[in-house]
């Protein structure tokens, strides 16, 4: 079996780079230089040339730390070639990180092997990923952002690849997921349009301990909920295809699948008439931004604290 050791890597990261227009060389490795003298070239052509080069930044390899990519498929060959690049990755970057199916919409790029029929099932299933960064691998892209790869894969290049469709994503899904920070703090899922405010709440949110995922759309949270285990939905703003209330009708309307989730409803003046709505549709707590960790805290840990004492079999019937 191929292995990736890091000889072979420094070769086919210099041949993959020179091969892929717009990707420079490694560091250290010249590329040859035509033989015998270059012939003189007219001054229009040079000018021409030099208009049609590609901007320094699209050259440069992308200035990302990490990415976290979620891998549905391939054969173990593949895997272990897989393996071998996240281990590369770690002292050459950016580095990679596996995420599973489970937890896919976490992920900052799905890869797909769309030869592979169980997970071109998965991925049918599986709404949201129409707003993420998805890599298809002999396969169609369904959007025009997703990005395509053919077998063989080119695994020294795949980190270019995944920043690139990163950064095609439209920038309404950019921002959906936030990478957890505590494997065992529990899991708030955020709801909001506004992009400003989903992240002053998740910043306030992890800084408090808990993981955090931030979603635009109501469908897609809601959707979400099935594919990873949360604590609670806090709504902070209005989203564009639900109000609030409904929301929150939805997610009660889940209950037997998902069991009976908190929900908070972030309101900067609610009224009582606010409150008795939200309260008679399911909301739990209707309340003003909380500012700082004790605040976040003493609104979110005894909503937590309830619920871990239901049993899960009674909280999903209920």
């Amino acid at each position: 079996m191929q292995t990736l050791s890091p000889s072979l890597i420094d070769r086919i990261d210099a041949h993959a780079r020179a091969a892929v227009p717009g990707v420079p060389a490694a560091p250290g490795i010249r590329r040859p230089a035509p033989a015998g003298p270059s012939p003189a070239m007219p001054a229009e052509t040079a000018t021409a040339t030099r208009d049609a080069a590609p901007p320094e930044q699209a050259l440069a390899w992308p200035e990302i730390k990490e990415i976290s990519l979620c891998v549905v498929g391939f054969n173990k060959s593949e895997r272990k070639l897989l393996d071998d690049l996240i281990l590369v990755s770690l002292r050459r970057g950016p580095r990679l990180k596996l995420v599973p199916a489970t937890s896919a919409h976490v992920a900052d790029v799905v890869m797909i092997d769309a030869t592979h029929a169980p997970s071109v099932a998965w991925s049918r299933s599986q709404s949201w990923l129409s707003r993420r960064a998805v890599v298809w691998v002999n396969g169609e892209a369904r959007q025009p952002w997703h990005a395509q790869l053919r077998k063989p894969v080119q695994w020294p290049v795949l980190p270019v690849v995944l920043a690139r469709a990163m950064q095609r994503m439209p920038r309404a899904g950019q921002e959906v997921s936030a990478r957890p920070q505590q494997p065992d703090a529990p899991m708030i899922m955020v709801l909001g349009e506004d992009s400003e405010t989903r992240h002053r709440v998740r910043r306030q949110l992890e800084t408090s301990g808990f993981r955090v995922t931030c979603i635009s759309r109501a469908r897609e949270g809601l959707a979400a909920l099935h594919a990873a285990s949360y604590a609670c939905v806090v709504q902070a703003g209005a989203l564009p295809d639900a109000t609030p209330l409904d929301t929150c009708k939805r997610l009660r309307d889940m209950e037997d699948r998902v069991g009976r989730l908190p929900f908070v409803m972030l309101d900067d003046a609610p009224d009582a008439w606010a409150r008795w709505r939200a309260r008679w549709v399911g909301c739990d707590v209707v309340a003003p931004e909380p500012q700082g960790r004790r605040a976040w805290r003493a609104l979110l840990q005894p909503l937590l604290d309830a619920r871990s004492a239901v049993p899960v079999a009674a909280a999903a019937s209920a």
